[in-house]
């Protein structure tokens, strides 16, 4: 039986948790989810207690697991080179709850520096 995952990767997001919303800061943050953006599925991939590791060593995992981006809130400029010089899309300043975030992803209407609180909408 062929695998036919391996026919189409998956593309890793990663997202910064702190009780089912984006956390405020990447170094602080207790926990990762990665979701597979190749689809809409609404659950993550795989769930990373990271609420002991230092960040150089959560930058390095998440390398390993090929992440394609990192969603958080707050992130110091050294982790974002880290991310941006291991080819890992930074898309920070976002505030919401996980899932109108992943949406909003889903949707291509997160970008760095931007932020999402659901309700706002457009501001045009």
């Amino acid at each position: 039986m062929m695998n036919t995952s391996s026919k189409y990767p998956i593309k890793k997001i990663a997202v910064c948790n702190f009780h089912n919303r984006v956390a405020p800061r990447f170094d602080l943050t207790p926990e990762i989810l990665i979701f597979d953006a190749t689809h809409s599925k609404k659950e993550p991939i795989e769930i990373l207690d990271v609420s002991q590791m230092p960040s150089e060593k959560i930058v390095n995992m998440l390398v390993d697991r090929k992440v394609a981006v990192i969603i958080s809130g707050g992130i110091q400029e050294k982790f974002q080179k880290a991310f941006l010089s291991s080819n890992i899309e930074v898309i920070w300043g976002v505030v919401g709850e996980i899932h109108d975030v992943f949406q909003a992803y889903m949707k291509g209407a997160l970008h760095p520096g931007f932020g999402f609180i659901k309700g706002q909408g457009d501001r045009r």
